[in-house]
């Protein structure tokens, strides 16, 4: 069996091959004229796809300038985000000693919230240079750790056969390690795509004369539903026909499957690293990303009235305001981000999992659903957060819910490659012994996909802290969430400033405590993946 019949399976034709991944879709799209039409019609809250077709054919072209700019704005953000993820990647690969302060740095600017991410790129940049700088923030560190997991995935016995032999890091980099990490950065290319689209319309939001976003913001206020629903269907399409174009790329590129390794070497100079060590190194990183923070905002061309420093924010946080302390006002609402994020992103993992297995072990739910849990991810969240709300409340559950989603698209993309990607040699084993498919799940499947499991949880655990933020703008009124818009709202720079970190450092902590799980788990079942 060949890796590449192993992963994907062998292609029907006909009927076979086309009937399932048109059910999905035609389903969805039934369901979906049902609802706007009977149920939704008199809320102006959706419109139906019949009335998108008739807008489109009507309207094409009053649509089309502002695809091409969101195309634009998000292709050049994608290929540069994903350039430089790979490249700092193999830069923490091959420089151990700055991989720390790299890492951390990565995962505090890819945790900081929009409203504060924004308005410093519109001060640095001019017109689409901050659109496409957005982008690139959104799109990077996803790269970084998809890219990682693969460098670090090559088998141990390989690494000693080729260091025996006289070939140094970079040798081995180029011969053996960027072979392991393509199917990983095709993996990370389908998770960036859509967040490359929403990217742009996000920015485009904060300013901007063209483009899918501003038109979306400016059909919202203008009430007009079917513009508004059409908009978000051409987004959709964009980021899902770019994930259906790297995923064929994915077929056609990714035959290599980096074997299963030993790791004897990784498990035992991990194991020389203590908690005193990393507690040291996390220290001097928080240290270095603070003077970045400080010295950047001094050097680089921004107002400082809409800026602050860590001192600055920290001076806030300790002294007194009309209410009381500040730092009661702005911790007063982290119990609730916490709960909103931490739910969403526990049901979004688990959920995401459960479906990973149903689509490897039964390929044929993975045709039916996988198209319409893409277009669901790709749909902005100023479009669906009002149906939300008709269908839950302005809760808890609502929010929890949008986190979930969040976490759900990108767990379900790593997970589902790394249940593939196991060595064809160790799965051939198992079938000579006639071991069934829930055999080779439990034994090889899942052990395998461990790495990828803690790399998506890593990431997604900060796209469900920003994610709550969000929903607790648009949908609740209630969390850290609200706080940011109060104090943008009233000009309050200080509070924004304040609540923005404190956001940064609840997604910087959940990253933090699975990097902990991931050494303990990964330790056993994929000690090459252990470091630092």
């Amino acid at each position: 069996m060949s890796p590449s019949s192993s992963r994907y399976g062998r292609p029907g034709s006909g009927a076979s091959w086309l009937v399932p991944r048109l059910a999905g879709p035609l389903l969805i799209l039934g369901v979906w004229e049902i609802v706007a039409r009977v149920w939704l019609e008199k809320r102006f809250l959706i419109a139906a796809p019949t009335q998108i077709v008739t807008e489109l054919w009507y309207h094409w072209d009053s649509y089309l300038p502002h695809i091409k700019v969101t195309a634009a704005e998000a292709a050049l953000g994608f290929l540069l985000g994903n350039a430089a993820g790979i490249i700092l990647a193999v830069a923490i690969v091959q420089v151990p000693i700055v991989d720390k302060l790299i890492l951390r740095m990565s995962v505090f600017l890819s945790s900081m919230p929009l409203l504060l991410l924004a308005p410093i790129l519109t001060l640095m940049f001019f017109g689409e240079a901050a659109k496409i700088a957005l982008v690139v923030i959104l799109v990077f560190f996803p790269t970084v750790i998809a890219t990682l997991v693969g460098l670090r995935s090559v088998d141990g016995t390989m690494r000693d056969l080729v260091r025996s032999m006289g070939g140094g890091r970079w040798f081995q980099l180029w011969k053996l390690r960027m072979w392991a990490a393509i199917p990983w950065i095709v993996a990370a290319l389908r998770i960036a795509a859509p967040a490359a689209v929403l990217g742009a319309m996000l920015a485009e939001f904060f300013g901007a004369d063209r483009g899918l976003g501003i038109a979306i913001v400016s059909a919202m206020s203008g009430l007009d539903t079917t513009r508004v629903w059409t908009l978000a269907t051409l987004a959709t399409a964009l980021a899902g026909g770019t994930y259906a174009l790297l995923t064929l790329l994915s077929r056609v590129v990714v035959r290599w499957t980096p074997l299963l390794s030993t790791g004897t070497r990784a498990a035992d100079s991990a194991r020389f690293t203590g908690a005193w060590s990393r507690f040291s190194v996390s220290v001097i990183s928080i240290a270095g990303i603070a003077l970045l923070w400080d010295v950047g905002l001094r050097m680089l061309p921004v107002n400082g009235f809409f800026v602050r420093g860590p001192l600055e924010v920290a001076r806030y946080l300790l002294g007194m305001g009309a209410n009381g302390p500040n730092w009661k006002l702005v911790f007063s609402e982290v119990p609730v981000t916490l709960l909103d994020s931490g739910v969403g992103f526990v049901l979004g993992t688990l959920a995401a999992v459960i479906i990973a297995i149903a689509f490897v072990q039964v390929p044929v739910l993975e045709r039916t659903f996988l198209p319409s849990v893409i277009a669901l991810q790709s749909v902005p969240l100023v479009v669906y957060v009002p149906l939300m709300v008709i269908a839950v409340g302005r809760g808890f559950v609502a929010t929890a819910s949008i986190a979930a989603l969040i976490t759900l698209f990108i767990t379900l993309v790593a997970v589902s490659h790394g249940l593939r990607a196991v060595p064809a040699e160790g799965e051939d084993l198992f079938r000579v012994n006639d071991a069934s498919s829930w055999v080779v799940l439990w034994k090889l499947r899942i052990p395998t996909a461990l790495p990828a499991l803690f790399a998506s949880a890593k990431i997604a655990v900060i796209g469900s802290v920003i994610g709550a933020t969000v929903a607790e703008w648009l949908a609740t009124g209630r969390g850290l969430g609200r706080t940011m818009v109060v104090a943008r709202f009233k000009s309050d720079v200080d509070l924004l400033w304040a609540a923005g970190v404190v956001v940064t450092m609840l997604s910087v902590l959940g990253y933090g405590l699975l990097g902990l799980a991931e050494r303990r788990v990964l330790a056993r079942y994929a000690p090459e993946q252990v470091y630092g």
